[in-house]
């Protein structure tokens, strides 16, 4: 068992007067945060727990011998958060087949060198050592911003492909707990819905799920209708579409702000609630 203050740098709520400019920023990641203790050859949850749920990610980071503990969280694509989160849980009497689909995505590493210089070596020597292992990548892109203007428009950009954006200075060291040389911001909204109906695709989608039909419901009654349809994949249009099975099940749709009937706007489904 890993000491308790074996934990990692946790990132804090972006507050407008901790931007320093320039700043690097990141997408942030929707996965399962891990670290990889060296010592041991095992990962550990954020708070030093054991994590006995990913026998083949682990059996194939032992044939490496890296320098220092490795910072990332696990996705797995096509796996819904709350699915992944299960997976990673299991102990190791229990693990599950959908382990072998779990791949690590390392962001830091725990080193005493200012975070410009570990990233240099993540992205050369660290991809280098592992360039023929399928079951590690590494954070990208990491952008440079020079002002609020340009912060803003990256950010836009980050949270259409992930949940938001993550700050880090580049002289920042790494800390553990909470810091200000790591800084998160996801502006979007989430709501839980039901699906009504499933909709066709049309053009290239002919024959796939183009949206789920879903309502808020409120004390037994629905108080809104739309549709969600941006953010599936094309393997979740292919294996949702005909499967009725979901009617009545929830979904969580993310979105950045309501209209004035209440319906979120451009909204985004994010999973299927298991």
């Amino acid at each position: 068992m890993v000491d308790k203050k074996d934990i990692c740098m946790c990132a804090k709520k972006r507050l407008e007067r901790e931007i320093t400019y320039p700043i690097l920023m990141q997408p942030k990641l929707d996965g399962v945060r891990g670290i990889y203790k060296i010592k041991h050859q095992r990962f550990y949850t954020r708070t030093g727990k054991r994590i006995e749920g990913l026998p083949t990610l682990e059996k194939a980071l032992k044939k490496y011998k890296f320098k220092c503990d490795l910072d990332g969280e696990f996705l797995a694509e096509e796996m819904t958060f709350n699915k992944l989160s299960g997976v990673v849980r299991r102990l190791k009497d229990q693990v599950s087949p959908l382990e072998k689909e779990v791949v690590f995505h390392c962001f830091d590493i725990f080193d005493e060198y200012p975070y410009l210089d570990r990233l240099t070596y993540i992205n050369t020597k660290l991809k280098k050592q592992t360039a023929k292992c399928d079951k590690i990548k590494y954070i990208a892109p990491t952008i440079t911003v020079n002002n609020r203007e340009e912060e803003e428009k990256v950010h836009k950009e980050f949270s259409l492909i992930s949940e938001g954006s993550i700050y880090r200075t580049r002289e920042g060291l790494y800390k553990i707990g909470k810091v200000v040389q790591l800084l998160k911001r996801k502006d979007f909204k989430y709501m839980e819905v039901e699906i009504i109906d499933l909709v066709e695709g049309t053009g290239k989608y002919v024959g796939m799920l183009g949206a789920f039909s879903v309502a808020i419901k409120y004390k037994g009654a629905y108080v809104g209708v739309f549709t969600v349809g941006s953010g599936l994949t094309d393997k979740q249009r292919v294996g949702y579409w005909g499967d009725n099975s979901l009617i009545k099940k929830k979904v969580i749709v993310k979105y950045d702000e309501v209209s004035e009937y209440g319906i979120p706007r451009f909204p985004r489904f994010k999973e299927v609630v298991e």
